[in-house]
């Protein structure tokens, strides 16, 4: 071969494994050739073509459009997902500041959409409690231990007993027994 010839194989397929002025082909020719994903032939790592000829994908450690993050690696709690996320409420994995993250849209079921594990006073009434309006007033007809206030609890309530019922409390109080009280109320309120 003459000085500076890589190959000659004398035909004009340029995609034979010899190109046509005689050089061999190399990632970054502009050429697609076996073995390469693409060959844009220029030195831009972010345009859709790596420099080695291969396509962006999540987990090639370039972060492209489309990707929050993409550190390269395969640990999903180290701030960026395996799927080129950032970390988020809803994500499925307990993330720190978390109590809890099941993926799902299901308010119900054990883990709070907001990624916190369901308490009394959470305005969501949960198995065990009776009442949740998710308030720190305990006279409003749901106590803050997420009970019914109810007539015999101890607490006196008018906002959250009847008031026919509380005047009915109050008056057995100073005349007569419960159930004539109760009875009386019954007449006069039909």
């Amino acid at each position: 071969m003459p000085e500076g010839e890589q190959c000659d194989d004398g035909n004009g397929d340029n995609d034979d494994g010899c190109r046509n002025d005689c050089t061999l082909p190399y990632c970054g020719d502009g050429i697609v050739d076996p073995g390469e994903q693409c060959d844009d032939g220029n030195g831009d790592n972010d345009d859709g073509c790596r420099n080695d000829c291969t396509l962006p994908y999540c987990g090639d450690g370039i972060v492209d459009p489309g990707e929050g993050c993409d550190d390269g690696n395969g640990n999903n709690n180290d701030g960026c997902r395996n799927t080129c996320l950032l970390p988020y409420c809803g994500d499925g994995i307990v993330d720190p500041g978390e109590e809890c993250d099941d993926g799902n849209g299901d308010d119900f079921d054990g883990c709070r959409n907001n990624c916190v594990l369901p308490y009394c006073g959470d305005g969501i009434v949960d198995p065990g409690e009776a009442c949740d309006d998710g308030n720190s007033d305990n006279d409003d007809g749901c106590r803050n231990d997420c009970t019914l206030s109810t007539c015999g609890d101890g607490i006196l309530d008018p906002g959250g007993v009847p008031q026919r019922l509380h005047a009915a409390v109050l008056r057995r109080r100073h005349r007569g027994s419960w159930r004539a009280v109760r009875r009386r109320e019954q007449q006069q309120h039909g």
